[in-house]
């Protein structure tokens, strides 16, 4: 079979001159004209194989020919006026595809829902979104300029990452931000919020730079899923409500400082050189790690349900009421005070490898435990005894339980005791059977009274007080 070649090189040489359309290329195809073969069949089946390809190849050329010219080439288009993103001047002409790079290089609106590849504003140049239109970005967006959110209820979406250099900034306002990828601010770029609506979405690592500044002052919620890295100025004094998803890690080496109630639904870990400080509500909903060599302060409330590993040397800080549902360990060398009430979950321990200061009163439930490891020490300054329900197993070597209430009259709690000791003012009485295997001491101005409970001491006894048995038994 061969192919009238006439007729398709005069479509040839139109398709090189001129651009035509998909329809009238395929109207030259009846006017194609095959001519039989002259050479007559042979079974050869070598020949008959060389004959399909040879039809197979004319015809994939013919396709890729008719095709030409109707896939869409990428372009980077760049805005070269000011107004609506629908209706400015861009170069190359043509409002930017789904497909094509966009640069702002003037102060451009987006005044409808827009959807392009890669993004980046120039610096001195702002974009604006408004209404409750979405800009999408399926690549990298980059700000070197401004880049301004919706006072409406529109969305920036960005599936790839985000990046901040120089002066720029986002300004975060009542439409919603959710990066996909990481986002990264360098130079002194800036993350602001001002507003009180919309959600500010976070789903990667989150990197601000040292100069950079990632400051939401207004009362948005904000979801983090992939982890804070600060080593620039992290102060979300906002009172919006915080989501922490994932296993993440917040830290850096700048100061970290988190309003809003917060909530952690995967395993986080707290590893920052400098002052971290939640002064909102924390629930943490998995395991969650204080491994900072700075303070950590939460400055309301502690719950979590999760085990709570307290291993940083910085001092950890909780006001409010803590709550222990899935147990708690304080590692060597590390110091934790606990200012309001805290409760161990039932079936759970605390186990104090550390130092701790308790203000508040320490319970549980019957089965909970607080256990004080070898070389540890538990300072208790509450009225009430510490776990008035549950265990207190103070009877590893060289640990030190010390009642420290100047306030008022303290109980002491009957229990095992390596090391006993006393401190502050008034009166401490045990409310059940005493067992020292160490030393107790008993400063001045303090009464330890143990009538009418059973009481043994194995070691010294320095007593500059009163010692005080009023009971004709125990």
């Amino acid at each position: 079979m061969a192919i009238n070649s006439t007729l398709y090189n005069q479509t040839s040489k139109k398709t090189n001159n001129q651009s035509i359309s998909l329809k009238q290329k395929m109207e030259y195809l009846p006017l194609l004209k095959f001519k039989p073969m002259k050479t007559p069949f042979t079974p050869n089946p070598h020949l008959s194989i060389k004959r399909a390809q040879k039809f197979f190849n004319i015809t994939f050329v013919l396709t890729l020919l008719l095709l030409v010219g109707e896939v869409q080439a990428q372009v980077t288009k760049t805005s070269a006026s000011i107004g609506n993103w629908s209706t400015i001047t861009w170069s190359p002409t043509g409002v930017p595809a789904t497909i094509d790079d966009a640069i702002i290089a003037t102060n451009v609106t987006v005044n409808q829902n827009t959807t392009v590849n890669n993004l980046t504003i120039n610096s001195g140049s702002t974009l604006t979104m408004s209404g409750a239109f979405t800009l999408t970005v399926s690549g990298t967006l980059t700000i070197n300029g401004i880049l301004a959110g919706s006072t409406g209820t529109g969305l920036i979406a960005v599936t790839g990452n985000t990046v901040l250099n120089g002066t720029g900034a986002l300004n975060l306002a009542a439409g919603s931000f959710t990066a996909s990828g990481t986002t990264t601010l360098n130079g002194t770029s800036t993350i602001s919020d001002g507003s009180t609506t919309g959600t500010n979405t976070f789903t990667g690592l989150l990197t601000v730079n040292s100069g950079t500044n990632f400051s939401p002052a207004n009362n948005s919620p904000f979801v983090f899923g992939g982890g804070i890295s600060n080593a620039g100025t992290f102060n979300k004094s906002g009172t919006g409500a915080v989501t922490i998803n994932n296993a993440v890690t917040i830290g850096g080496t700048s100061a970290i400082t988190m309003a809003g109630a917060v909530t952690m639904n995967g395993a986080t870990i707290i590893n920052n050189t400098a002052i971290t400080t939640f002064s909102g509500a924390v629930i943490a909903n998995s395991t969650l790690t204080l491994n900072s060599s700075a303070a950590t302060n939460f400055s309301t409330t502690l719950a979590s349900t999760g085990l709570v590993t307290l291993s940083g040397t910085g001092t950890t800080t909780i006001t409010g009421a803590s709550t222990f549902t899935g147990g708690a360990t304080t590692s060597a060398g590390t110091t934790t005070i606990l200012t309001g009430n805290s409760t161990i979950g039932a079936g759970q321990t605390f186990t104090n490898n550390g130092i701790v200061s308790i203000a508040g009163i320490l319970n549980g439930a019957l089965t909970s435990t607080w256990i004080n490891a070898s070389g540890s020490s538990l300072t208790y300054s509450s009225a009430t005894a510490p776990m008035n329900t549950g265990v207190l197993d103070a009877s590893a070597v060289s640990n030190t339980v010390t009642y420290s209430s100047s306030v008022s009259n303290q109980s002491v709690k009957g229990a095992s005791y390596n090391t006993l000791a006393f401190s502050g003012a008034l009166a401490k009485t045990a409310t059940g059977a005493i067992n020292v295997t160490n030393d107790i001491t008993i400063p001045a101005g303090i009464t330890f009274n143990i009538s009418n409970v059973n009481f043994t001491s194995f070691g010294a006894i320095t007593n500059s007080g009163t010692f005080q048995d009023n009971s004709v038994t125990g």
